[in-house]
């Protein structure tokens, strides 16, 4: 062993430091006693509260992304088992809705013509498209017209447009 102030050997039993005379620091004397570990079922090891549960709930449907931060940021500083493994579910059901949430609106906007798809006219009818033309019996005749930038449109043929 070295003296800390001026690194001169230090000899067993020494309490000061034979170069420079600084004192060296004293032992501690007493071991160090592990702490035991609470049972699962250990009175001092409550779950939360019902109200707790409605509201991680609530806030993992309507903002999962900061549920999500809250759960890990609480499981982070909890040392109860009940507790822990309460916000570990927590934050796992708030990731699994926030990225079911990506997959819903991704498929509803696809759905409703976001993604450039076809299906409805896009772009307006176009000016040098040839359209067909339908009668369903005794009604007028509809022309389906395309459109500038794909799909088609269905409207009623103007007068003299019919062949």
């Amino acid at each position: 062993m070295y003296c800390g102030k001026c690194g001169a050997d230090r000899a067993e039993g020494d309490v000061f430091c034979p170069m420079c005379g600084a004192a060296y620091p004293v032992p501690d004397e007493t071991p160090a006693v592990p702490e035991e570990a609470t049972p699962a079922d250990a009175p001092d090891d409550p779950p939360y509260e019902g109200s707790m549960t409605l509201l991680a709930v609530l806030l993992t449907f309507f903002m999962p992304l900061i549920a999500l931060i809250v759960a890990l940021v609480m499981r982070a500083g909890e040392l109860r088992p009940k507790r822990r493994g309460f916000l570990k579910s927590w934050a796992i059901w708030s990731g699994a809705w926030l990225a079911s949430g990506w997959v819903i609106a991704l498929v509803l906007i696809l759905s409703l013509g976001g993604g450039g798809g076809g299906g409805g006219c896009q772009g307006g009818e176009d000016p040098f498209g040839i359209p067909t033309f339908e009668q369903s019996g005794n009604g007028p005749w509809m022309a389906t017209v395309p459109c500038v930038d794909g799909g088609t449109t269905t409207r009623p043929a103007k007068p003299g447009e019919v062949p």
